[in-house]
């Protein structure tokens, strides 16, 4: 009978059918796909006296495996047939005696039937007792999953269920006897009664198509194909056929069936599938592969000293656990191991183990540190001239080292000592050698200067001012170009001052004294570096002061008498006149003076201004006692003699003065500062003629001597 639980339990559901039972059964019923004629697949199972049956569409067949016993419940999945049979649970393939597989515990007092699905596990449902539950066992008889009972009490069995997609039918043998519908959620079936009329059917046993899709599995989801290994194994379990591809990735895949063998670079996914059937649909399942590459360090695996030391990892999509161990014995756990500046204490074995779930690889090599020549003993015969010859030097070469010159104008040279000859501007510049040892490098640098050729230095002089009063002084100033750093020679009236300045002041000079200038540069690359100035003549102006005598009237003095006091200069253009008595200035500011107030001794002094530029000195202080009636040019005690003078000129009581001694044009022959009470001064070389012996006082006031040799 077929029973569609999509429709309503009733007089036609379920149905009678053709096919009969053969009168051999025992009542066990299953359905399934057909291993020993593909072309009744799916059909009907069943026992018929001891032996497997499959009914061929008209007829039922025998198979020569026997069955044992008399199963009251028999299923079938993935080409594997269980039966039951006395709480005992039996195996066949198909392909050999069936055999005993386990006694569940479970089996007591269950349902006289079992299910199976498309990946080969089989189900018992007990509705009695303490284990009361849905159980699916593997096809080693391990219980893998569970099930609740809901909906029912306890202490019922019957003769057969069946499963058909989520839901359980099963017949119970109740007082009157019931079909029960279960619906299976995650950790529970929960039980509800379809009838309790049977319309005069009793069951021995439910049926169904094992429920569930084919199943494609392999034994990890993940697999690490690690250096070194270049071929691995891959296993399917579940209902095949089974087909291999590769998904992603670059992988290649080696035989077909349960067990492949593949091989694999970086990322790759390994796609198992099964075909769908007309009972079971299709599966699939994909394994990951990760295949690191072999640990390998790149980087300047040949350092120098002191250079910087970068050694590399591989890098990887899923990122490597990175250890490396350095000569010092110390460690590292970064992708990049850098070090600087490298020391020959560096030198030794490097090693880097990557390590990606179970896989580790290791590299290793050994860094020799290398020495770094020197380049820096260089120099050259800069600064040169045009046309010149530039000379590069290198001093101590050492053995071994190569070296290479460069610089400017495409310069190049592997010489020890490169020349470069006439010389232009264009080879100024920097000029580097590189010292090449064992591809260890070093390079110096120097500047090479390449001068134009220039012309002759050029020089005027010049005073400020450019004439001056006897006793002034001048400054004399040279104008230089093209000269560098020169040296100065400076000469008055042909004689070497022993200057070496751009400027200096003087007050030593007299009319008509002629300075000059030589100057000598510095300068590379003139083909004349020292020229003389232009000759420069200096006027020095000198006015003499007047002659002045003081006349009275009267010429006899009595007390109270007005007497008036004349002062005769022997020129009159450009003076005035201050009257002292005393030392106390009187009002008159001409060349006379009347007083009736005088007494006997009494001073009366004329001071003479001249306004006469480079008037030398500019005064004269002409002095007369009264009752005397002397005039004299010295109103101080201080005494001058002889006068005239022949060799010596000596000058009493001008202690804490400074004297100075003039020739009739104005020009100083003689200064000195006196310091004591008696002076004498040399007048042998002195010529024929007038002198004026200036006298400064200490408080500052000057007297004027004239004297006769």
């Amino acid at each position: 009978m077929v029973y569609d639980p999509s429709l309503p339990y009733s007089t036609t559901n379920p149905t009678q059918t053709t096919v009969l039972i053969p009168a051999g059964t025992g009542g066990a019923l299953g359905i399934g796909p057909n291993p020993f004629s593909t072309s009744n697949s799916p059909t009907f199972f069943t026992e018929n006296n001891g032996y497997w049956s499959y009914y061929n569409g008209t007829t039922w067949v025998n198979i020569t495996y026997a069955i044992y016993g008399a199963p009251s419940g028999l299923g079938t999945g993935a080409q594997k047939f269980y039966t039951f049979y006395g709480g005992m649970i039996y195996y066949f393939t198909g392909s050999q005696t069936p055999s005993l597989l386990c006694i569940p515990p479970t089996a007591t007092h269950a349902l006289m039937d079992i299910a199976c699905d498309c990946q080969g596990n089989f189900y018992i449902l007990n509705l009695d007792s303490s284990t009361q539950g849905l159980y699916k066992y593997d096809a080693s008889c391990n219980i893998i999953h569970t099930w609740t009972i809901s909906g029912i009490s306890n202490g019922t069995h019957g003769n057969g269920f069946a499963i058909v997609g989520n839901e359980i039918y099963a017949y119970i043998d109740s007082s009157a006897g019931m079909l029960i519908k279960g619906v299976m959620s995650a950790n529970n079936v929960s039980f509800s009664i379809v009838s309790t009329n049977w319309y005069g059917y009793i069951p021995d046993d439910f049926a169904s198509c094992p429920f569930g899709g084919n199943v494609a599995k392999t034994l990890t989801d993940s697999v690490y194909l690690c250096p070194g290994v270049l071929l691995d194994t891959l296993i399917a379990y579940g209902v095949g056929p089974f087909t291999w591809s590769v998904l992603n990735g670059n992988a290649t895949i080696y035989g077909s069936g349960d067990t492949i063998t593949y091989s694999a670079t970086g990322i790759a996914d390994i796609l198992l599938s099964t075909t769908a059937t007309a009972i079971c649909g299709s599966d699939s399942d994909t394994v990951h592969i990760i295949a690191p590459p072999i640990a390998t360090m790149t980087g300047n695996t040949t350092p120098c000293l002191n250079d910087s030391l970068m050694l590399y990892g591989n890098t990887f999509s899923i990122p490597f656990a990175y250890l490396w161990t350095l000569p010092n014995n110390t460690t590292d756990t970064h992708q990049v191991f850098k070090k600087y500046p490298l020391s020959f204490t560096d030198t030794g074995y490097y090693v880097l183990k990557e390590t990606l779930g179970n896989c580790t690889s290791i590299d290793t090599i050994h860094l020799q540190i290398k020495p770094v020549p020197d380049s820096s003993h260089i120099s050259s015969n800069s600064p040169i001239c045009v046309g010149d010859t530039l000379k590069l030097n290198l001093s101590n070469p050492q053995n071994g080292v190569s070296y290479t010159w460069s610089g400017p104008a495409s310069f190049s040279s592997n010489l020890q000592n490169p020349v470069r000859t006439n010389a232009p501007t264009t080879f100024s510049g920097t000029y580097q050698i590189v010292a090449n040892l064992n591809g260890c490098t070093k390079a110096s640098n120097l500047q090479a200067t390449v001068n134009p050729n220039l012309g002759p230095p050029t020089i005027s002089i010049s005073a400020n001012p450019d004439s001056i009063c006897l006793g002034q002084n001048i400054t004399l100033t040279a104008a230089v170009s093209n000269a560098g750093n020169p040296q100065y020679v400076w000469q008055q009236n042909g004689q070497n001052l022993g200057i070496n300045a751009a400027s200096f002041t003087t007050g030593t000079v007299a009319n008509g004294d002629v300075f000059t200038c030589k100057v000598s540069s510095n300068l590379q690359c003139q083909a004349t570096d020292t020229v003389h100035s232009n000759n420069l003549s200096i006027q020095v102006i000198y006015h003499a002061p007047p002659s002045v005598y003081i006349t009275q009237y009267p010429s006899s003095y009595s007390p109270g008498t007005t007497i008036t006091f004349t002062g005769h200069p022997s020129y009159t253009n450009g003076l005035t006149y201050t009257w002292q008595v005393n030392g106390i200035t009187q009002s008159s500011t001409a060349n006379f003076f009347s007083s009736n107030t005088l007494s006997m001794g009494d001073s009366v002094c004329l001071i003479s201004h001249s306004h006469i530029n480079c008037t030398i000195p500019d005064f004269v202080r002409t002095c007369m006692q009264i009752g005397e009636g002397i005039t004299t040019l010295n109103p101080t005690n201080i005494l001058i003699y002889p006068n005239p003078v022949e060799n010596e000129l000596e000058i009493e009581g001008a202690a804490n003065t400074s004297i100075k001694v003039f020739d009739v044009v104005g020009r100083i022959i003689y200064t000195k500062s006196i310091y004591t009470n008696k002076e004498s001064i040399n007048t042998r070389d002195w010529e024929r003629g007038t002198y004026f012996v200036e006298l400064v006082l200490p408080d500052g006031s000057r007297e004027l001597s004239k004297v006769v040799k």
